[in-house]
């Protein structure tokens, strides 16, 4: 039992391992495991062991908001066209 632990440990890596390895927070980490990005065991609340294999060919997502498709961002300016000329009528009402 102690020999398959040892095997087990050495081609395992910790959260804190793998987010130094990747240069990111532990939650970060944490946070690829549940979503599924990356393959690991959870021994104990606390304790995560992730494949050592899986944590080397792992490429982090791209963090941010994707970019909005050019016919979102075109809606987008018509809508604000639209507010201006309704607070413009809006202000000429009130005058």
């Amino acid at each position: 039992m102690i020999i398959a632990a040892m095997k087990r440990a050495r081609t395992t890596l910790t959260v804190q391992e793998v987010a130094a390895m990747k240069d990111v927070d532990t939650r970060t980490v944490r946070g690829w495991i549940q979503r599924g990005l990356i393959e690991a065991e959870q021994i104990n609340p606390r304790l995560w062991l992730i494949d050592a294999d899986s944590a080397n060919s792992f490429q982090p997502p791209i963090a941010g908001r994707p970019p909005k498709p050019k016919d979102a961002a075109e809606k987008s300016a018509a809508k604000k066209r639209v507010r201006k000329k309704d607070s413009t009528r809006l202000l000429k009402t009130l005058s």
